[in-house]
């Protein structure tokens, strides 16, 4: 285990290293997005543990102590009835759900976003090498190194979508 976190530090550091100065606050906005929706999955999965319970042993799951702080603290007296506890819990589990996937909706945006600036900051910096490079180099070398550069940008903007 902890050599997968040290490659995952490791490949963490290289990807942010490749990335341009402008795009590094936009990865690590991306990294949080990421953070949170494996957060709203396990807030899902808790949820639906919390509704098989009471399905299970409603009795069982109305006596439980977090549950009866929970009543306490907020005042919601109708978390007695187990039908409307269902109810609760089933409207909590679809909220959540929606919630999840407007994030990976925006996420997925975000990340396209993210990944053609990178893309383009690249072909920005080709473009300018092949301004900056004597005319003799470029007839020597021709277009064919140009289209095969821009392809790998358009190739490494497409690898970060994934």
């Amino acid at each position: 285990m902890q050599e997968k976190s040290l490659s995952i530090v490791k490949t963490l550091r290289t990807i942010i290293s490749i990335v341009p100065g402008k795009q590094k606050r936009k990865f690590c906005f991306l990294f949080v997005i990421a953070l949170l929706s494996a957060g709203l999955e396990i807030c899902i999965a808790a949820l639906v543990a919390l509704m098989a319970s009471v399905f299970a042993s409603t009795q069982g799951v109305l006596n439980n102590p977090y549950l009866l702080w929970f009543k306490k603290s907020t005042g919601y007296a109708f978390l007695d009835d187990p039908r409307l506890l269902s109810l609760f819990v089933l409207s909590a589990i679809v909220s959540v759900i929606i919630l999840k996937n407007l994030l990976g909706i925006f996420q997925q945006w975000q990340i396209a976003r993210f990944s053609e600036g990178v893309a383009m900051n690249s072909r920005q910096h080709l473009f300018r090498f092949y301004l900056r490079a004597p005319f003799l180099w470029i007839l020597n070398t021709g277009t064919t190194d140009l289209l095969f550069s821009m392809n790998s940008c358009a190739y490494t903007a497409t690898s970060l979508l994934n």
